[in-house]
């Protein structure tokens, strides 16, 4: 599913910092997400105007206020990456390149994300490690695009189960999710798991298309389409959603 291009503005409150209004015709109602290196972002269905998003912004004040401490936790402990850093994910593998310019690029091509900068510049200088954030999160979210719908798609007709749509989102918090509509949110950080725990987590969401809470017969459901279900599901604890 595409998502049209979001109309964005900027404001500063005290307390929480930077604060980012977009406005989007895929959503139904206003939310907030809070992600490390971005902080606020407020997002808000086109009917709306960016003031009701401020509206909504000040009543989850206290909400976000004590969430921040957690992201500025997970921005503390994220890769600081330079020349010798390995990083790849399933399809593609990170090159920074020295040269000499005047900007700093990046290029996502079929195998590579592609980091050029200006000879003079420390790649842990905060301007580029900024640029390879955002590279390797556009990697993922591209990554998870061609893969998971598909594989999702493959699974619903093995098991002759059906959904209503599939978005895939930048979630810190949650692998995957399925709603009372239907839909299913699949994390665009799956993409840092061993494929067969993707797998697990996308079946996982189908089963919750019959099941909603984990009772027997969510367990039932599970192991009959995928034995082993309650060994992944444990193994999955290993995992966090780590952002780069």
């Amino acid at each position: 599913m595409q998502n049209s291009q979001p109309v964005e503005k900027q404001e500063y409150y005290e307390g929480i910092g930077r604060t980012y209004f977009t406005k989007r015709s895929d959503i139904k109602r206003i939310s907030i997400s809070i992600i490390p290196f971005k902080r606020v972002i407020v997002n808000i269905p086109k009917r709306n105007s960016f003031e009701d998003g401020e509206k909504f912004l000040f009543q989850k004040m206290e909400w976000i206020q004590k969430s921040i401490p957690k992201i500025k936790e997970i921005e503390r402990s994220v890769t600081v990456f330079d020349e010798d850093t390995v990083f790849s994910t399933h399809f593609h593998k990170l090159k920074i390149i020295h040269e000499e310019r005047s900007n700093i690029t990046l290029k996502i091509t079929d195998h590579f994300v592609i980091l050029r900068c200006p000879k003079d510049i420390n790649v842990k200088h905060r301007r580029i490690q900024s640029f390879i954030r955002s590279g390797i999160e556009e990697t993922f979210r591209r990554e998870a695009k061609e893969y998971l719908p598909s594989r999702l798609a493959k699974f619903a007709k093995k098991h002759k189960l059906t959904y209503n749509v599939v978005r895939i989102k930048n979630n810190i918090t949650r692998w995957g999710s399925c709603s009372s509509n239907q839909n299913i949110n699949l994390n665009l950080y799956l993409m840092q798991l061993p494929l067969d725990l993707v797998d697990h987590i996308i079946l996982h969401e189908m089963v919750h298309l019959v099941h909603r809470n984990h009772g027997k017969g969510f367990w039932k459901m599970f192991e009959n389409i995928s034995p082993g279900a309650l060994e992944k599901s444990k193994e999955m604890k290993k995992y966090r959603i780590a952002i780069y």
